[in-house]
């Protein structure tokens, strides 16, 4: 009887759950919104099918209010590579409002990466997020509108 009580503490050690480590967090800091209009609505990619403004093919989707032409987010993300955009949802619709093609709200990507003749590419945008997690300062561009 006293062997099987001694033994206990030890098998209740072994089949416990073990703490899981903290998931990174990645800091969005977005700044240069034209007004504080609407919301910064932030897509987030782990490949380039989609990017920078496919909201279906986007692996995670979330929203930040502006204030002071301003947003600040804090995402939690599996380490790994991913690549940001940012939209200025000013009407907020969910989605990039265009003319002709051309963006009518602010956009803006991860390590502030730019296009020429059209978006930026995956591989200029993209970071790669570690255990210690990632930071991104992402000002926003107005091309039309």
């Amino acid at each position: 009887m006293i062997g099987l009580l001694l033994s206990l503490p030890l098998a209740l050690a072994q089949t416990a759950p073990q703490a899981q480590a903290p998931t990174p967090a990645v800091e969005v800091v977005m700044s240069g919104f034209e007004s504080d209009d609407g919301q910064a609505l932030v897509l987030v990619f782990e490949g380039e099918a989609g990017f920078p403004v496919d909201l279906k093919r986007a692996a995670r989707t979330a929203t930040a209010p502006i204030q002071g032409g301003r947003a600040t987010l804090r995402l939690a993300l599996t380490p790994g590579t991913y690549a940001l955009a940012v939209i200025h949802d000013e009407d907020k619709d969910g989605d990039l409002d265009t003319f002709l093609g051309i963006p009518t709200e602010g956009l803006g990507c991860s390590n502030n990466a730019k296009g020429s003749f059209g978006p930026p590419p995956y591989s200029a945008a993209k970071f790669t997020v570690g255990a210690e997690g990632a930071k991104q300062a992402i000002t926003m561009v107005y091309l039309g509108g």
